[in-house]
């Protein structure tokens, strides 16, 4: 898995009323662009939704956060905005196979916070707080291609709770996303995947066997 997402990345109410859905102010993708290739102007805000435990006194517990997502939305590229809200949807971690996603982020986050509020009614629940954070980045801007990360982790009162990171590779000029099948030839997957072992292997002093 670490040598795959490297790979992939080397190629391209007061409390529950505390919580909020706020909107960044519109900001340029760079401001500087290298010399001798075209661009696209690219504008984006960056949305915010958090969302506080209701039982919890701020002015006394540091952890009163529940929910903190943070992602980007850019103006006039709805492939590459529904791409990075199909991924936040997938974070919730309550739907079952088959049953339909949110229809949107904020309702994600207000089933979370019933989940979590059905949740400390357990005996079992021991007053641990369920946390969904979430958080685009950008990672570079070469030509048109655009390249996000996002990192999500989620807790739901198991034993511990989970983490993935996702990366998004984006053609400015042409509004599609680009996949690693773009790049390489057909079927040759299971060739790039024992040259990525080959060189994990030297990177982390193991043996080839």
């Amino acid at each position: 898995m670490k040598i795959i997402s490297s790979f992939i990345y080397s190629l391209s109410v007061i409390i529950i009323l505390l919580s909020g859905c706020t909107n960044s102010s519109q900001t340029k993708l760079k401001d500087s662009k290298t010399p001798g290739l075209n661009y696209d102007t690219v504008l984006y805000t960056i949305k915010t939704i958090t969302k506080n435990d209701p039982g919890c006194d701020s002015s006394k517990d540091k952890h009163c956060q529940i929910i903190n997502i943070k992602y980007h939305v850019f103006d006039g590229h709805p492939v590459l905005n529904d791409s990075i809200r199909s991924e936040l949807l997938a974070v919730y971690p309550f739907r079952q196979p088959g049953s339909p996603a949110p229809a949107s982020i904020e309702e994600q986050a207000g089933e979370f916070m019933k989940k979590y509020e059905e949740f400390k009614k357990e005996p079992y629940s021991g007053g641990r707080k369920y946390e969904l954070i979430a958080s685009t980045k950008l990672l570079a801007e070469a030509g048109n291609l655009l390249t996000l990360q996002l990192d999500a982790y989620t807790y739901s009162g198991g034993a511990h709770g989970a983490s993935f990171t996702q990366f998004f590779n984006y053609d400015i000029a042409n509004k599609k996303m680009f996949f690693l099948k773009d790049v390489i030839k057909e079927n040759y997957k299971d060739s790039l995947v024992n040259v990525a072992e080959i060189i994990f292997k030297k990177n982390e002093g193991l043996q080839p066997g």
